[in-house]
């Protein structure tokens, strides 16, 4: 009686320890083939975004205007003396645009191009009226059309690639800042601006890639 109680004693514990080397057995492969799909699916997203950042929507040839064109206001009541740059002139950030009579100065407040000057005679008295126009040199920006079967695929923030013809190799990083709300003979406005390195000028052709 005690020999058939000790067998089955033997083959419980023994059943016990088969059972867990078959539990531990197939938890381990059922958490490799779920890290494997994890794997799979992280793999193929990643190759899913890298072929869409890769992929070119459009390409288009556009002239480089600046971002940023304004009015500076005058003093009022300054009289004017005269001009140090003329039209289409290149002005640093800093340096004197205009003296008055008084010895007060207008500077540029920024790297600068001036593309209209409306100022009195000399000695004459600055009004409400008078300005001197200029758009900035430092931020640029192309606008290119977009047609209505791919406008969807572009979003505000998106990168650019700008190529400008008149510098060999000379490729710009862009960001895609506005899009226009309707089409125009079925196609939309796109504006891209990009920084300056000081060698690009306004008014340059350059071939954008989206």
């Amino acid at each position: 009686m005690k020999k058939i109680d000790f067998r089955i004693y033997i083959i419980i514990v023994f059943s016990i320890i088969l059972g867990v080397m078959i539990y531990f057995y197939f938890k381990d492969d059922t958490s490799n083939s779920f890290n494997n799909f994890s794997d799979f699916i992280k793999n193929n997203s990643t190759k899913t975004k890298n072929t869409t950042k890769n992929t070119t929507i459009v390409t288009s040839s556009a002239q480089i205007t600046s971002a940023l064109s304004e009015k500076l206001n005058l003093h009022a009541t300054y009289y004017f003396k005269k001009t140090y740059y003329s039209e289409n002139e290149i002005i640093k950030k800093g340096k004197k645009i205009l003296k008055y009579t008084n010895g007060k100065y207008l500077y540029a407040p920024y790297d600068l191009v001036i593309t209209s000057i409306n100022v009195p005679s000399s000695n004459k008295e600055v009004t409400n009226e008078h300005y001197i126009s200029v758009s900035s040199v430092n931020v640029l920006q192309v606008k290119i059309k977009v047609s209505e079967s791919k406008i969807d695929k572009i979003y505000l923030g998106q990168s650019a690639s700008i190529k400008v013809g008149a510098l060999e190799d000379a490729k710009y990083e862009g960001v895609v800042t506005k899009i226009s709300s309707s089409a125009s003979n079925g196609k939309f406005t796109v504006t891209i601006e990009f920084q300056n390195d000081s060698r690009v000028l306004i008014g340059m052709s350059s071939e954008v890639t989206i």
